[in-house]
């Protein structure tokens, strides 16, 4: 289950990384119809940002982490063991850049 998750979650930070260079690059267009096609394609690419599935893989983030505390979660409140599902990600992936993510 743990594993499951990593990997999903070090996928979609891997796209979205992609997704953030293409959307990031300094190339400039040349004439009015080159601009308006990179508009077009940066609409697309934004609507891959929009239906990335963060909130599913943040939730199921949040369920391993109730059951690693036990169920309702108290224990690791109380001890400060709890970690927001992103801040868990940088742990184990330190190199991948968090606001790069794709689909």
């Amino acid at each position: 289950m743990m594993e499951e998750f990593t990997w999903k979650a070090l996928d979609l930070l891997s796209k979205l990384d992609r997704l953030r260079e293409m959307l990031t690059s300094p190339e400039l267009p040349d004439d009015l119809n080159t601009a308006k096609l990179m508009i077009e394609q940066h609409n697309r690419l934004r609507k891959k940002v929009v239906k990335a599935p963060i909130d599913a893989l943040d939730a199921e983030g949040q369920r391993i982490l109730q059951r690693i505390c036990g169920g309702t979660g108290r224990h690791c409140r109380n001890t400060g063991m709890a970690v927001h599902t992103w801040s868990f990600l940088l742990a184990v992936a330190p190199d991948q850049d968090i606001g790069s993510l794709s689909v």
